[in-house]
């Protein structure tokens, strides 16, 4: 019981953070002929990209778009468990390869999960109360998550770190899009202030099922598309004029067709951020 509860929090914050980016690969998709988007510029450096290409290639050429702080609301059903409700906030950095990120995370009725990435490797501080039932030390919040790692959390997540890690890399992401997304609508808007582009844009699920390295994220996203006939998600961008995203909106498969939809704002691009491992007198093992 206690090894469920540790591994069901984990996989909840995964699934979370797993809704800042999908995972693509694959040939470029130009956008519909009929989309509203015409690829054109505008006064102010505000832009109008036709299709995920040239968008994708604005926002990573961006130099500022190597740190951001960001918050994130999840809602949605994952059946038989009921409701799903999170919001949290945090910061990332990306240099080169390695990505340092940390979040807190309140998950409701369950308390607060927060998180970091350091050195490609997983922190995690469990709820309080899903601590205490885990059987962890109190003085020894945090556990330890790698690829590499026998214990059994890392076992279940490990294998997810370096997904995780790639979605917070907005480079990564938009390549992702550019992969098996299309743009099917394109407006100016103002949000939080700015001025930006939105853009809908619709993503394959099969062709991202089909390249997902991890075999559980595999299988849900092919549950999603195949089992309850879901062959695409929908995904909307915010741009700014320095052509870095304001707000994401993702609707997110969890399983058996089921979605949540996840929110992500981002703010302060190109800020310092710091990011360290908690303390090794603070790490511990989840109880085998």
């Amino acid at each position: 019981m206690r090894k469920t509860l540790v591994a069901a929090a984990g996989l909840a914050l995964v699934l979370t953070v797993a809704g800042c980016g999908t995972k693509e690969n694959g040939t470029p998709v130009a956008a519909d002929n009929n989309s509203a988007s015409t690829g054109g510029g505008s006064g102010g450096g505000l832009k109008i990209f036709g299709n995920t290409l040239d968008l994708a290639g604005a926002v990573k050429n961006n130099n500022k778009a190597t740190s951001a702080k960001m918050s994130i609301d999840m809602s949605g059903s994952a059946g038989s468990a009921g409701a799903i409700s999170m919001k949290g906030s945090g910061a990332f950095k990306v240099d080169g390869s390695n990505v340092a990120m940390q979040m807190s995370l309140d998950m409701s009725s369950l308390g607060t999960m927060e998180m970091r990435i350091v050195d490609k490797a997983l922190y995690m501080k469990l709820p309080a109360n899903l601590a205490g039932q885990a059987g962890m030390s109190a003085d020894k919040p945090w556990v330890k998550i790698s690829a590499d790692g026998t214990d059994p959390l890392s076992k279940t997540l490990g294998p997810m770190i370096e997904n995780m890690s790639s979605n917070f890399d907005v480079s990564k992401q938009m390549e992702q899009i550019k992969a098996a997304g299309q743009i099917t609508k394109s407006a100016k808007e103002t949000l939080d202030g700015q001025e930006t582009t939105h853009y809908w844009i619709t993503v394959d699920m099969a062709k991202a099922a089909q390249s997902l390295p991890d075999p559980e994220m595999r299988k849900l996203a092919e549950q999603a598309a195949g089992t309850a006939g879901m062959k695409t998600i929908n995904e909307e961008f915010w741009v700014n004029a320095d052509n870095l995203p304001v707000q994401v909106v993702v609707a997110t498969p969890i399983a058996q067709g089921q979605s949540a939809n996840v929110t992500v704002k981002y703010t302060d691009w190109g800020q310092p951020v710091d990011v360290q491992a908690p303390p090794a007198s603070q790490v511990g093992e989840m109880p085998r």
